[in-house]
């Protein structure tokens, strides 16, 4: 079994927090951490990977700077990286975040053992169709899959 565990790197809000003319966040002037949510679900996943010897992928879209944010997970315990990157997939609201996501998730594969319920595997087969459809030009060669080092 995999389980795949999205994370999102975030601007840290603890610091100084710079704001854009226009009201947007200056995220070039802030530091950034992992969102706190995603390590609970990490720490989770690693959870059930010491009680069922499960793989753990981390799985994140952003710059290539993220790539550190996903080191550090790897540190943690996670088995490997995945790092979705593109300068087509900046200003990407929540859905097609969420389809690009799963069509990398598709790319690096998943078996219905990943997929618990039958349920599960028709809504998630229904996604990964329509993200085939959507993005049938994408070019998956776009993000490194990082392996401990």
């Amino acid at each position: 079994m995999r389980i795949f565990v999205c994370v999102k790197q975030v601007p840290d809000t603890s610091g100084v927090v710079a704001v854009n003319p226009d009201g947007t966040l200056n995220r070039a002037s802030m530091q950034t951490i992992i969102n706190p949510d995603d390590l609970i679900a990490m720490e989770q996943a690693l959870v059930l990977k010491d009680n069922t010897g499960c793989q753990v992928t981390a799985v994140t879209m952003g710059p290539p700077p993220a790539e550190g944010m996903l080191r550090e997970l790897l540190a943690m315990g996670a088995d490997d990286a995945i790092l979705i990157s593109a300068r087509e997939f900046g200003g990407s609201d929540t859905f097609a975040t969420s389809q690009i996501i799963s069509a990398a998730i598709n790319h690096v594969g998943y078996s219905d053992e990943d997929i618990s319920s039958a349920e599960d595997r028709l809504s998630t087969e229904i996604l990964l169709r329509l993200v085939r459809r959507s993005l049938k030009n994408w070019d998956c060669r776009r993000f490194p899959m990082l392996q401990k080092s």
